[in-house]
């Protein structure tokens, strides 16, 4: 169907475009470096294109076709010579102001966004293209929907990065914008979950793009339990069914959410105590919760629990996700809970990503079991009942290429505190959930650009003393106001740096059992106990080598032999690891330039940088950065 179309061309996105559409710009990369606007001079004057080719003055368009004179439009229909465009409406008498459309426009890692004045989002169209190049491919209907009652939004995701783009609007009105040369940056690989692997963490390639025939599934809170999937040659109903069956596909799987997507949760039952004894676990029917216990008995389930009376999902919030797991274990005379958890099994190749930023779990969270190739991007967890993004691996290994998970990118997430308003754990330890993102009997992680809020039990590394995880990145964090675990780590080699620790209220870091961390470049504002180690207590003692950081009114306790700070970077410090006890300084084993004695990563801010640009960088996709076209970029090192 032809659509009649009043043109509005925007020659090129620039920085001050982004501005003026009413983006706030924001740093990108390291400070005193803001990357220049698209084609990186002004708007030229002189009949170029601000992509430097010549403004055509011959009768032909900037597309290359050739304007015609004959009275006729390019698709060949006369051309009305009465002032009014073919839809019957006055021509202006100068071209509409593409900001009066328009209202919003940001380019980002490996996507672009924009709104516009729209009264039915349904009826627009987007597409776009590689910067003159080709025909334009359209955007996924679900990436386009009402932003506000007069307003559209539509978030284009899977770009390459590194290279220009055009986009096209067409609002159902027929009115089309033209936004060329847009740049698009790329996401920050650096870190151990890309170290030597080059067939792209999740459901992506290095470049950005989707890998060739992935399954992409969109999620609202809507469609949670009727979304549709085909995986195997077998359909698969509501999200949690079909990320419990992604290990059925050959192909790739992507799930975009869209908005909030949440989950019922039990009913408050209060205890008012600590240490309570399983019989004082009392159902909302006043009955103990013992009564559901029989001999041998391991597990409680959601439908015993129901069916018994104890208690009932609350859905006066969200509506019950299907497919959940609810359960209570019983052991040795105690309860412990696992609630809203999306047990995930045996995948390969998924991206789980929020689309704008407004995307998010609610009261649910993910365990990841023995996944290879996983990535959790642009999400925003909060009242998690027990974990928020959580993964680990069946066995120990020896070696760090022996381990069932591996390959895990965690990044550009936003996670607050958790609520379980049913903690029935003796040591009634799991009001405010019971991790942010957990990590056991895994390899090659990469936890980025997270920002960390208010989080009780904020991260875990190793789940007992003798269990190992090995290879593990965590940089440009920001821990914010958090409570403990930043992370607890046992058994495993890590690198911390650029992660900004502010106001943590109890131990910030903890290092036991084997655990060795080489933390470079971070700053740690007023964090409580910002470093501490455990001595060996038979499987090893925790170390750290502490390298151009910076300390703001706490200091870490060198008292403690364990903690050390270094004046060089390849400076020995005695440790229990059993992976590689100078793993830093190992480019066969780390991301490490030998040549050069540093850290082989794309970005590399100073300590002092730290406070300012993680916070501003850290966590979901928000209007106040990522606007100047640039995102994150190499920057050289410092």
């Amino acid at each position: 169907m032809k659509i009649n179309k009043l043109v509005s061309l925007i020659l090129a996105l620039t920085l001050g475009a982004a501005c003026f559409f009413g983006a706030a710009c924001a740093p990108s990369g390291p400070s005193s470096d803001v990357r220049p606007p698209v084609g990186g001079d002004e708007t030229p004057d002189d009949g170029e294109m601000p992509g430097g080719e010549e403004q055509p003055d011959d009768g032909e368009t900037p597309g290359g076709d050739e304007t015609p004179d004959d009275g006729e439009t390019p698709g060949g229909e006369e051309q009305p010579d009465d002032g009014e465009t073919p839809g019957g409406d006055e021509t202006p008498d100068e071209e509409t102001p593409a900001s009066d459309i328009v209202t919003f426009a940001q380019a980002a890692c490996e996507s672009a966004s924009f709104e516009w004045k729209e009264t039915n989002a349904e009826g627009a169209a987007v597409e776009y293209r590689l910067s003159g190049r080709g025909a334009y491919s359209a955007v996924d209907g679900e990436l386009i929907r009402r932003k506000s009652a007069d307003t559209a939004r539509a978030d284009i995701v899977g770009l390459a990065g590194g290279e220009s783009y055009d986009f096209r609007i067409t609002a159902s009105d027929g009115k089309v914008m033209e936004i060329e040369g847009v740049e698009i940056s790329s996401y920050d690989r650096s870190g151990y979950a890309h170290f030597n692997y080059e067939e792209g963490v999740g459901a992506y390639n290095d470049d950005g793009t989707l890998k060739d025939g992935a399954i992409v599934v969109y999620v609202t809170e809507a469609t949670k339990n009727t979304v549709t999937a085909e995986l195997g040659g077998r359909t698969y109903t509501g999200i949690a069914e079909i990320l419990r069956n992604a290990n059925r596909s050959e192909e790739p799987v992507n799930v975009r959410i869209i908005g909030a997507v949440g989950a019922a949760t039990w009913n408050e039952i209060e205890y008012g105590a600590y240490d309570i004894a399983a019989e004082d676990v009392i159902g909302a029917n006043g009955r103990p919760l013992t009564e559901a216990v029989r001999d041998g008995v391991k597990h409680i389930t959601e439908e015993q629990i129901v069916s018994g009376g104890y208690n009932a999902l609350d859905e006066s919030v969200y509506s019950k996700l299907n497919g959940l797991t609810n359960r209570i274990s019983y052991s040795g005379g105690e309860f412990d809970s696992y609630y809203n958890m999306c047990d995930i099994s045996d995948a390969e190749n998924v991206t789980v990503e929020g689309i704008g930023e407004d995307a998010g779990i609610y009261c649910w969270g993910f365990t990841w079991s023995d996944c290879n190739s996983v990535e959790v991007r642009n999400l925003t967890f909060d009242d998690y009942t027990e974990d928020a993004c959580a993964f680990q691996g069946s066995e120990d290994a020896a070696t760090v290429n022996g381990f069932t998970s591996n390959r895990i990118w965690i990044h550009h997430n936003t996670i607050n505190e958790g609520n379980n308003s049913w903690d029935v754990c003796a040591e009634q330890d799991k009001h405010k959930g019971d991790g942010g993102t957990d990590l056991k009997r895994t390899a090659y992680v990469t936890l980025s650009y997270n920002h960390y809020y208010k989080c009780r039990k904020t991260g875990l590394v190793g789940g007992g003393d003798s269990q190992t995880s090995a290879c593990i990145t965590f940089h440009h964090n920001w821990y914010q106001s958090c409570g403990s675990r930043l992370p607890l780590a046992r058994q495993a080699n890590m690198h911390m740096y650029n992660n900004y620790y502010q106001g943590s209220t109890g131990t910030n870091m903890s290092l036991r059992a084997g655990a060795y961390a080489f933390i470079e470049n971070c700053c740690f504002d007023n964090a409580k106990n910002p470093v501490t180690t455990e001595p060996d207590k038979g499987n090893g003692g925790g170390a750290a080598k502490i390298f151009n950081c910076k300390f703001i009114v706490l200091q870490p306790d060198l008292k403690d032999n364990a903690v050390t700070i270094v004046n060089e970077r390849a400076q020995v410090v005695e440790n229990d690891n059993v992976f590689d006890k100078n793993f830093d300084t190992n480019g066969a084993i780390f991301y490490y330039d030998e040549q050069a004695g540093v850290s082989d990563v794309q970005i590399m801010h100073s300590a002092e940088e730290v406070k300012t640009l993680v916070p501003a960088l850290a966590g979901t996709l928000r209007r106040d950065f990522n606007v100047e076209l640039g995102g994150v970029r190499a920057a050289g090192r410092r």
